[in-house]
């Protein structure tokens, strides 16, 4: 029974795993060998790219789940939070699609392959980052070392900040596109945490603005030709 558990476990679990952090590693120390390898236009590249983005994005669900759990911010609504970040990747990707064949530059599925590659990868890593950070700061609170990083709002005695967050609320209640933004953008995710943990929020806008940076890199050196269009294309569309 052993013997044919661990077979399945290796080409299910271990096998995958390895595979996502070999990748997520080359796509940081290496991107223009990557975006070689992926710039075939066989069927097989862009399976790997989308398995690869599918893998990281889970994981980055399950890291961000954690992160809730350990801090107590579970505030987000996590349907239009998750749903918005594989929209914004589509459309960036299509959109640089678009500039790129205005410009005679790289077919779309190389846009689609880079696209995903970078930001799976710093979906990733910031999650990981912040999971890591979340841990060590339940660590620190457990033993002592620092206060609860949460505020009581029962002991708020600041009425500008309660109107605020009234307001907030409010929006959220009444209209759907601020409700979609506001928790798609994680604007609440971390507003029950005191200053300065709240700070982490701005790991997020961190790890987008390196994603838009790696996926230019990524279209630059995966395109054979005009590297410059495909390059510029990928910058403005993140942009």
């Amino acid at each position: 029974m052993r013997q044919q558990i661990k077979p399945t476990v290796e080409r299910l679990v271990i096998r995958p795993l390895r595979d996502l952090v070999d990748t997520t590693f080359l796509l940081i120390t290496s991107p223009a060998s990557v975006a070689r390898e992926f710039a075939s236009q066989d069927g097989h590249q862009f399976a790997r790219a989308v398995t690869y983005f599918v893998a990281a994005f889970s994981a980055a669900v399950i890291l961000s789940k954690v992160v809730q759990l350990v801090l107590g911010i579970e505030t987000i609504k996590e349907v239009q939070y998750w749903s918005l970040h594989v929209a914004m990747v589509l459309c960036i990707a299509l959109l640089a699609a678009l500039l790129a064949f205005a410009m005679q530059s790289a077919p779309v599925n190389l846009f689609l392959k880079m696209a995903f590659l970078a930001f799976g990868a710093c979906f990733l890593i910031g999650n990981f980052m912040l999971a890591g950070a979340s841990l060590t700061l339940f660590g620190l609170r457990e033993v002592g070392y620092i206060p609860d990083f949460n505020v009581d709002m029962t002991l708020v005695r600041n009425y500008e900040k309660i109107g605020e967050l009234a307001y907030w609320e409010c929006l959220s209640q009444q209209s759907i596109l601020f409700d979609a933004l506001y928790h798609g953008f994680a604007a609440s995710n971390f507003r029950a945490l005191r200053d300065p943990l709240d700070k982490l929020f701005y790991l997020e806008p961190i790890f987008a603005l390196a994603a838009s940076v790696l996926f230019t890199i990524l279209a630059y050196f995966g395109s054979e030709r005009r590297r410059w269009a495909s390059g510029l294309a990928a910058g403005l569309s993140s942009a």
